[in-house]
């Protein structure tokens, strides 16, 4: 055999695998990958054995792709996706690894070189403002594989000594964030709710920082999305609302500032800000064998809508993006979809076959996302499709066996689901194309840590950091300490744009309208931001 030939199959034997992280102790984060060439189709075994004669004299690591250092990471145990048969994966980016059998490409793939394209130096995105809504097909950009979608955390817990906590009740969502405050109830008589200032990182104080109280425990709480206010929902049926600034609540906190009461109200089961209409709250009851969906207007400080449904009970609600309808997982195991405005516009559908309770999300406007149980504890994904008045289900996906309650969070700019579950230690990720009839819902790889999770919330996406081409920031609550995952898509061209990637997404920190206007049937075209930073190049001209 020629000694280049030995070199060549020595090379391979040393090549990492791009779909894991993997650290050396006391090391910085991982540097991104080099600018990557492919030896041509038709070179000859000689000339590709020889060309793979550097990677093995050279032994130096490749720079990072970003001069801000980081905190050391530890390593994120990563599943490797299964391909499936008759799926077509295809790739704009040609320096991307191919996936064979859940296998990388050929060695000779990551091979570094001189890049000579000098990028203007990135800084902090800007963001735009765009009144164009964007279709679902023209949003979707199935160029560019997510099949290579890592996670990694760092070694230091980002928050540590974290107050004992409060459960709630199973299903319920103990962890909510904004982008300056973090909320957490724990215990101590009251119900009372934590709050930590996110720029306030390290051991936290004994007790914590502060706490809002109601004087009753907490049935379910929630945050304003474009704005101050949180509200808290008591056993006792009421609702007291709270103004908390950016530097959150020292000791013991104020008392609220709105107490809110619906007529007849005896159980609530969830609450939830209204995503574009100002002023608007609304409160999904189960209300002695009824349901129903009120409509409270803060700047009134009384309800203003009810809307009472068929059913013998709920479990929680979620709003579209773009707020003009609500989905509710009702008890009997179906999904109900409505406009409150509108009650007889309602759609309805059977969802899972266990009595358990199941969690919902939105894919598009037309497109539904359950999480849940069948017979047997089986966890299984379920995607639907809203036509005229019925919900028809496209696609099931058995993912495991477990008891632990999942909950979805889905990222409608790179059509990625996580799904995370309250005592696991695994954040789990799939795709999820509606469109595609072979394969509907792909698994990707999942994140793992240490450490069971109690709660997972995620960032608003404008704070993703594209320099890195991260596509998700998350903070997962855990009993002692909350630890920040990062979520990221390799490249060859960290310090350019990924214009596929990052596509302008729905501005979801700003309102549209006013909980009047919404009322009286006034729409308002949803608004879209850019996250390309002024001074960063485009991978792709324009």
């Amino acid at each position: 055999m020629e000694p280049t030939a030995l070199v060549a199959a020595d090379t391979e034997r040393v090549q990492p695998n791009q779909a894991e992280t993997t650290l050396k102790p006391g090391s910085l984060d991982a540097p991104s990958n080099g600018n990557i060439e492919t030896p041509a189709l038709n070179a000859s075994p000689a000339s590709q054995a020889t060309a793979a004669v550097p990677a093995r004299t050279t032994k130096t690591d490749p720079e990072p792709s970003s001069s801000t250092s980081t905190p050391p990471t530890r390593s994120a145990t990563v599943e490797k996706p299964s391909i499936s048969r008759g799926v077509k994966s295809d790739s704009s980016n040609a320096s991307e690894p191919k996936a064979s059998g859940g296998a990388v490409s050929s060695p000779q793939a990551s091979l570094p070189i001189t890049n000579t394209a000098t990028p203007a130096p990135a800084s902090s995105p800007k963001p735009v403002s765009s009144k164009a809504p964007q279709k679902s097909s023209e949003r979707y950009n199935p160029g560019w594989s997510r099949k290579f979608l890592a996670g990694k955390t760092p070694l230091i817990p980002t928050y540590d000594a974290v107050p004992p906590l409060s459960s709630l009740h199973q299903d319920s969502i103990i962890f909510k964030i904004n982008a300056h405050l973090a909320f957490f109830p724990v215990q101590g008589p009251g119900g009372r709710l934590g709050v930590h200032p996110l720029k306030k990182k390290g051991r936290m104080i004994n007790g914590g920082e502060g706490y809002l109280s109601g004087g009753v425990e907490i049935a379910d709480f929630d945050i304003e999305p474009f704005g101050n206010r949180v509200a808290i929902a008591g056993e006792d049926g009421l609702v007291r609302i709270w103004t908390v600034g950016e530097d959150g609540i020292q000791g013991v906190g104020p008392e609220a500032e709105q107490v809110l009461k619906g007529d007849g109200i005896d159980k609530i089961a969830t609450i939830a800000f209204h995503p574009t209409a100002k002023d608007l709250l609304t409160v999904l009851t189960n209300d002695q064998g009824t349901c129903a969906i009120r409509l409270f207007d803060l700047k009134e400080g009384k309800e203003v809508k009810k809307s009472t449904l068929d059913l013998d009970g709920a479990f929680n609600m979620i709003w579209s993006p773009v707020g003009d309808k609500v989905a509710v997982a009702t008890k009997d195991g179906r999904i109900l979809t409505l406009d409150p405005r509108q009650p007889e516009s309602q759609a309805l559908g059977p969802a899972h076959d266990s009595p358990r309770s199941f969690q919902i999300t939105w894919i598009d406007e037309s497109h539904l996302l359950s999480v849940g149980f069948s017979k047997g504890s089986q966890r299984r994904i379920n995607l639907y499709q809203i036509a005229d008045k019925t919900i028809k289900t496209l696609s099931s996906f058995m993912m495991d066996i477990s008891p632990s309650v999942l909950f979805p969070q889905y990222d409608p700019d790179t059509h990625i689901l996580y799904v995370w579950g309250k005592g696991e230690r695994q954040i789990q990720a799939f795709e999820i194309r509606p469109e595609n009839d072979l394969e509907p819902i792909a698994k990707l790889p999942s994140f793992t840590s240490g450490s069971p999770q109690l709660g997972v919330a995620f960032f608003p996406k404008r704070l993703v950091d594209v320099k890195k081409v991260e596509v998700a920031r998350v903070l997962r609550l855990t009993a002692k300490a909350i630890e920040e995952v990062s979520f990221t898509i390799p490249r060859n061209k960290p310090d350019f744009f990924q214009d596929d990637i990052y596509v302008n997404t729905l501005d979801v920190e700003h309102s549209t309208t006013t909980a009047a206007e919404w009322l009286d049937q006034k729409s308002a075209e949803p608004q879209y931001v850019s996250l390309k930073p002024e001074a960063m190049t485009s991978c792709k001209p324009h």
